[in-house]
């Protein structure tokens, strides 16, 4: 049985975040003995350079009580790093420092890894950073948000941000593919997926209040998709993780907070309206390099 949590956290209040943390950790089974654990990578989404109150990228609140979390359970001198790779448009050094990171990592005495400059691990079609296999546990701490290219844009789309090449864009051709790729890559690693829910984003940003967690980042994403008003099986990076068979998600169960209120208060997307808008904006921006003699960043990564 792949079980998903969901609980209910209206603010980024501290000692809420700690408590809903533990108990995710426990429900989870998520084994953290000091002797079994030495290296800890936490992969957040830093989505270019916008705060988390636009609902694109993780809080660093929410990643400030999980690592309060692990070192009340594992000790204070496990390693503990936040990772994440540069982007089209994104730097990871600058992220870190805009998005409120760097401050916590010197707040809390924690690494900061960007995956696109450590050593690297060569796949088929990317490259990974080694230290994502050499890590004991790895947690991803996605965003609960909708992508016009992938409809979805949570745990398993945050899989794919741990790819190390920076020009992301040029996998947009084959984008469904290469997720479900770098998730099978990854498959063992992330031990447990917190996807951030407190502010969500749909056809626009809302204080939806929750944490959808649990050990697989397909089931979770699955009842992400829910959650959103999206059938998972109309998300073809999903799908192709399912036809991988890599895990049964025939058999989910949510605990905790119902589903179906979360559901509710999400503000769905009307992709028909999205494409057209992008596909206008695209013609308007190619007009005006035309013109101009400017140059466009390729974006929606």
């Amino acid at each position: 049985m792949n079980k998903v949590i969901i609980n209910k956290m209206d603010e980024y209040n501290y000692h809420n975040l700690v408590e809903s943390v533990n108990k995710i950790i426990d429900n989870c089974n998520i084994n953290i003995k000091k002797e079994k654990v030495a290296m800890i990578i936490l992969k957040p989404n830093l989505c270019y350079y916008w705060s988390h109150n636009t609902g694109q990228t993780t809080s660093p609140y929410l990643v400030s009580a999980i690592i309060d979390v692990l070192r009340d359970k594992i000790g204070n001198d496990v390693d503990i790093s936040i990772a994440e790779s540069d982007a089209t448009a994104m730097q990871t050094k600058y992220a870190f420092k805009f998005l409120g990171f760097e401050e916590i990592a010197v707040k809390k005495n924690v690494g900061l890894i960007n995956l696109s400059e450590s050593e690297q691990v060569s796949k088929d079609h990317f490259h990974l950073s080694k230290t994502l296999f050499d890590c004991d546990l790895l947690i991803n701490i996605p965003k609960l948000k909708t992508h016009p290219l992938t409809l979805v844009s949570c745990a398993i789309k945050n899989i794919f941000g741990m790819v190390s090449e920076p020009n992301k864009v040029k996998f947009h051709p084959k984008l469904n593919s290469i997720i479900a790729e770098a998730h099978k890559s990854l498959f063992q690693k992330p031990e447990l997926t917190i996807t951030d829910g407190i502010i969500a984003a749909g056809s626009h940003p809302i204080k939806l209040g929750g944490l959808i967690a649990g050990r697989d980042p397909l089931a979770v994403d699955w009842i992400n998709s829910k959650i959103m008003g999206i059938n998972p099986k109309r998300v073809k990076h999903l799908m192709a993780c399912k036809r991988n068979n890599l895990t049964d998600i025939s058999n989910i169960k949510v605990v905790g907070y119902d589903i179906n209120e979360l559901k509710a208060a999400f503000p769905s997307v009307n992709y028909t309206i999205v494409n057209a808008k992008r596909s206008i904006l695209l013609k308007a921006l190619k007009l005006y390099t035309k013109i101009s003699g400017d140059i466009m960043l390729p974006y929606w990564e």
